[in-house]
């Protein structure tokens, strides 16, 4: 197995693995990374794990920098979740090998995994940010008369 850095060749392939995998969302979309990039001037670091030629997990990641914070490697800044997606453990070490590579490397103080499942990576975990779900009804109609949430929830 080896990860490198994805780039725009390898957007269709990182794209085909996320649009198959089970905790997918969009925010897991290869198109963010070229995003951040035009509307913030971010970094992006667009890991992907292949076993052979096949894809076995991708990570999106974008370097943060600010003068309170410093340097924070993080998938995926402004969003509840858009972390890593794997097949298995052993591709999520060695997808976290790499980040953390990339981290020390460019003097950020730590990474900063979004993810929705926990993996056994050796890190230290903090859970305080929650991401609640809600099923949506099942047409545009009964969409717009859904009064459950307020004007205010987001």
């Amino acid at each position: 197995m080896r990860v490198l850095r994805a780039d725009s060749g390898d957007a269709g392939r990182w794209n085909e693995y996320v649009d198959h995998h089970p905790a997918a969302c969009v925010y897991h979309e290869f198109e963010w990374g070229p995003l951040f990039k035009q509307v913030y001037g971010f970094q992006s670091f667009y890991l992907m794990a292949l076993r052979g030629h096949e894809v076995a997990g991708v990570l999106p990641s974008v370097m943060l920098s600010s003068p309170a914070f410093g340097r924070i490697l993080v998938s995926m800044p402004y969003f509840g979740h858009g972390g890593m997606l794997v097949d298995d453990e052993l591709v999520a070490r060695a997808i976290t090998r790499e980040a953390a590579t990339i981290a020390r490397d460019r003097g950020a103080k730590y990474i900063e995994l979004r993810d929705l499942d926990e993996h056994d990576v050796g890190w230290y975990e903090r859970r305080e940010k929650a991401n609640m779900v809600l099923s949506l009804p099942e047409t545009a109609e009964d969409l717009f008369r859904f009064k459950h949430l307020k004007k205010k929830a987001r």
